[in-house]
């Protein structure tokens, strides 16, 4: 193994060791799930579930609940960009933090007490697996961070793609190379222009591209919007239970969440491509231009809306 590869290896398990050598505190849904599966409600009973005959039971509770936090996620990311981390490097962390870490300590909201349990290695391959520290950040893209993003934008971004289900293609490597070069047209709001492309390009084919994803995502909220002022509507002149016996369902979704999802999908589409969605079926041919920023994207838009 080449001196960089041990040194990663090497920085990740005691990074790993050390966070998970502290008690794991349970959150709100872990307890509600030990309450509602197990009729687990303390320390004590969670103990319990080290009992031979509740193997599977504690089999389920580590499968839900040992999972890498953002934290973790976040912290660890810094190691991996320098090195091109292979399946190989994934058993050598594995093994060597199950050598580690023969036990784990979990503790309800309050830290101060806490239990311990002896963890089968197959949760800690999962836990690494998890990690999908095997998927490579494509060298351009991570040049193009260093050149745009401060180094928390640059954290949060590889994390999110290393999670996401979509292919680094080329195609999308070129997009996010651009995305990231106007990521101050986004201001404070970049983690959510991140989210919101990520889950754009997670459901757009390749085919279409992402202009033309962009312009079916904002039509497709516009009518989502308009869907929820007529529902809003007909609560106001009608009672609900009269509502309910029609059939009506209130909409999912908060008008405030869709229009900031409107408002994310017009600054991309303005910001990458300098184009103002007309609402008719080809692309505007209005050409906007480059802008440094969202301000003066925005107030063009105005100005032609």
């Amino acid at each position: 193994m080449k001196m960089a590869e041990h040194q990663t290896v090497k920085n990740l398990t005691e990074t790993l060791i050390a966070h998970l050598g502290k008690p794991l505190i349970l959150d709100r849904k872990d307890v509600h799930f030990l309450s509602s599966t197990f009729s687990v409600t303390t320390l004590e009973e969670l103990e319990g579930l080290s009992h031979p005959n509740r193997c599977d039971d504690l089999g389920l509770f580590l499968e839900m609940t040992l999972s890498p936090s953002l934290t973790v996620r976040k912290t660890v990311e810094p190691l991996v960009w320098d090195t091109g981390f292979s399946h190989d490097l994934e058993l050598k962390l594995t093994a060597a933090l199950t050598r580690g870490i023969p036990r784990l300590s979990f503790a309800f909201q309050d830290p101060g007490e806490s239990i311990t349990l002896i963890v089968p290695s197959a949760y800690l391959t999962n836990y690494v697996k998890k990690l999908r520290l095997t998927r490579p950040m494509p060298a351009p893209l991570l040049s193009i961070m260093d050149e745009c993003l401060t180094l928390p934008q640059k954290v949060e971004t590889c994390v999110k793609l290393r999670q996401s289900p979509i292919s680094l293609d080329e195609p999308r490597v070129e997009f996010l190379k651009i995305f990231i070069t106007e990521a101050q047209c986004f201001g404070e709001d970049f983690s959510a222009h991140v989210d919101f492309i990520v889950s754009l390009m997670d459901r757009e084919t390749g085919s279409q591209g992402m202009e033309n994803a962009l312009l079916l995502c904002l039509r497709r909220l516009r009518k989502i919007r308009d869907q929820i002022r007529s529902a809003e509507d007909m609560m106001k002149k009608n009672s609900m239970e009269a509502l309910m016996m029609k059939g009506f369902v209130v909409p999912p979704q908060s008008p405030e969440d869709i229009d900031a999802r409107i408002a994310m999908a017009s600054r991309v589409l303005s910001c990458i491509y300098g184009r103002v969605d007309t609402c008719e079926n080809p692309v505007s041919d209005i050409d906007l231009g480059h802008h440094g920023d969202g301000e003066s994207m925005e107030h063009v838009i105005r100005l032609l809306s």
